[in-house]
């Protein structure tokens, strides 16, 4: 864009955050430019390094770049891959080795290792228990993300590919607790990373959808950064290890003393006693009982510092007036060896609370719910197909054919969805109920689902369906008539004080002035209330309103204090200075830098002066108008183009900023 004000940006600092929606082609869905948001949708242009340093201890959020995020999901990707292959080389047989002799050395080991990009060494630091918990999980993980495409099996455990950890001066502090078997460690110093795109192990679907078919650019010098780190180390079988579940126990505890005794575990005799003790211990509401009955390998955390809140839960639990009685539990069985499946195929459970009964029946396949002599059935013969359409009406989502293909699309990826049951682990003989297990069950399930083709359909079917949405939308806002649409000024002003109103207003024209309020705010989406939500998003969204009634529902919000004037990007807060309906459609998302400073231009001023007026801040969410000598030459919306001129942008105006 030219420069009104004959101004010459500088550069430098930090690479910016990604200015406006996500961005994509034409078509695409698109929400409304507004503050920065952080990520890239698939397709999305990719510039910038990433300090993996930064990305755990580095600046604030809102000043986070596109490059940056984009080197943290790969580094996320290398490390899933990586971690997932690492624990499937810990066989059962050795699962209890490992550890060290003291929370000192632990420490130690864990610099070593990280220092190395030994994740096998990392590893061989974890609770035994905890690394059985996730083994059988990641071992199926690896091979269904391989199977899909998404990570490939580049990978040597014994130095990451990718990435390089460089640990300096590193100082460890061991804290003991006031019993002997639990202590904290403390790990400072100077950490330097890098990330070396074309290494990490990143399969081909998300190289052709997320990286446009070519590896991330994310090399990095190594960059040094302070490097703190604590975490909880326990004591088994004459053995130190690193605990994550210990941890985040010790970390909720807020310091209070860990207790001597915990629940002790109790499990059953057979793989259908462990999900019966279960539910027997729900429907007596009985705390201890509940976490008893848990796979110690993965609640020994819980179990041990249960005592600290079990008592006061417990009451909580007593004051709830309700009888629960379970009868009648049938089970069929999954699995072979310590891990089954174990699926309800037969309950009744009575539950009453008041003057409420309600009576829920698994039998042959069909659930039945009983609420007051009033009866629902999942088996009443009746075609349940369109209960997806259903609840796209609910939603107030129009209907689109791209929506449609979209719902077929997802019906017909997942018609071979088979969910197991419960998983239960045998552990030191007995059965116990696992609750990660069975998350990771779900989880895997939906990946058995799919194929690589379904995924691609799918992510297609996604783009199309929300472009089809955003569109409509904006149809409809530009079809309906605004001649009875408010505007800012038909808000009341709510800082005006009550006794100053004019004796003269007529009943007539209050009246009038209600009615239009009460009809211009009824959002198609039941779950929101124009009237009372806290982001100005809703208002630009809601379909049934056009772009007179969004501008002014951002008013009243600004001026009730719901919206945060700073939050706002310039054009919807000044709707008079001719920008709003650009800023709220899809033309700025491919228009060319003299498109875009061709619109821009001519309304530039207007926006700055209201801004000034008003003391409002757009360095964050319009820098193009607080700083537009910086994007000269720019459409800071279309990353289809030159990004690294929108980076060299961003980082001109937070910088001048």
């Amino acid at each position: 864009m030219s420069d009104p004000f004959d101004n010459s940006g500088g550069t430098g600092g930090q690479t910016p955050p990604p200015f406006g929606a996500p961005t994509g082609s034409p078509g695409q869905f698109l929400p409304p430019p507004t503050q920065p948001v952080y990520g890239n949708p698939p397709g999305a242009p990719v510039y910038g390094n990433t300090p993996v340093t930064e990305l755990v201890q580095g600046p604030s959020a809102p000043k986070r770049s596109r490059g940056k995020m984009v080197g943290a999901l790969v580094a996320v990707a290398a490390l899933l891959g990586a971690g997932a292959f690492a624990i499937t080389k810990i066989s059962d047989d050795d699962s209890a080795s490992g550890g060290a002799a003291s929370p000192e050395e632990v420490g130690d080991q864990f610099v070593k290792s990280l220092d190395g990009e030994d994740l096998l060494g990392i590893v061989d630091l974890l609770l035994p228990g905890e690394r059985e918990t996730f083994r059988d999980p990641l071992i199926e993980l690896k091979d269904q993300l391989q199977r899909l495409e998404v990570t490939d099996d580049s990978v040597d455990l014994s130095k990451l590919p990718g990435l390089d950890i460089t640990i300096k001066d590193p100082k460890v502090r061991a804290h003991g607790t006031n019993v002997d078997d639990i202590s904290t460690i403390n790990i400072t110093g100077t950490a330097a990373v890098s990330v070396d795109g074309k290494h990490l192990p990143i399969g081909s679907l998300l190289l052709d959808k997320a990286f446009g078919g070519e590896r991330p650019e994310v090399d990095e010098e190594e960059k040094e950064d302070d490097f703190d780190f604590t975490a909880t180390t326990v004591k088994q079988d004459g053995h130190w290890y690193l605990s994550l579940f210990y941890s985040a126990a010790n970390s909720l505890a807020g310091g209070q003393d860990v207790p001597e005794q915990g629940v002790q575990p109790v499990g059953a005799d057979s793989p259908e006693g462990a999900l019966d003790n279960l539910l027997n211990a729900t429907g007596e509401l009985n705390l201890e009982k509940i976490i008893a009955g848990l796979n110690p390998n993965e609640a020994s955390a819980l179990q041990r510092y249960a005592p600290l809140f079990l008592d006061d839960a417990q009451r909580d639990l007593d004051d709830i007036e309700a009888d629960i009685q379970i009868s009648g539990a049938q089970y069929a069985v999954t699995g072979s060896g310590d891990r089954r499946q174990v699926t309800l195929t037969a309950i009744t459970v009575d539950a009453s609370a008041g003057n409420s009964e309600t009576t829920i029946e698994l039998k042959d396949g069909c659930a039945t719910v009983t609420n007051n002599g009033e009866s629902i059935s999942s088996c009443t013969g009746e075609d349940n197909s369109g209960a997806i359409g259903n609840l796209t009406d609910q939603l107030g989502l129009p209907d689109t054919d791209e929506l449609d293909t979209l719902i077929d699309d997802l019906r017909d990826a997942f018609s071979d969805l088979d969910v197991n049951g419960v998983v239960v682990d045998k552990v030191d003989g007995k059965w116990f109920v696992s609750p990660i297990g069975t998350g990771a069950e779900v989880y895997l399930s939906v990946l058995r689902a799919l194929d690589h083709d379904e995924i691609e359909t799918l992510l297609e079917d996604g783009q199309d369906a929300f472009a089809s949405i955003f569109q409509s939308s904006n149809d409809d806002s530009t079809d309906a008539s605004t001649d009875d649409y408010p505007t800012a000024s038909t808000f009341p002003d709510d800082t005006t004080d009550d006794t100053a109103t004019d004796d003269t207003a007529t009943d007539e024209t209050a009246t009038d002035q209600t009615a239009t309020e009460d009809t211009s705010f009824d959002s198609t989406d039941d779950t929101v209330s124009i009237d009372t939500t806290t982001s100005f998003y809703d208002c630009l969204l809601a379909t049934d309103l056009s772009s007179d009634e969004a501008a002014a529902c951002i008013a009243k919000g600004i001026a009730d204090g719901r919206f945060n004037r700073d939050d706002v990007p310039g054009p919807y807060q000044f709707p008079e200075c001719g920008l709003f309906d650009y800023y709220k459609g899809i033309e700025i998302y491919d228009d060319s830098p003299e498109e875009f400073q061709s619109v821009i231009e001519p309304h530039l001023q207007c926006i700055v002066d209201s801004a000034a007026k008003v003391g409002a801040d757009l360095t964050y969410t319009s820098p193009e108008f607080a700083h537009p000598e910086c994007f000269i030459g720019v459409n800071p919306f279309n990353y289809s183009g030159d990004t690294d001129a929108i980076s060299k942008a961003f980082e001109c105006a937070y910088q001048t900023g």
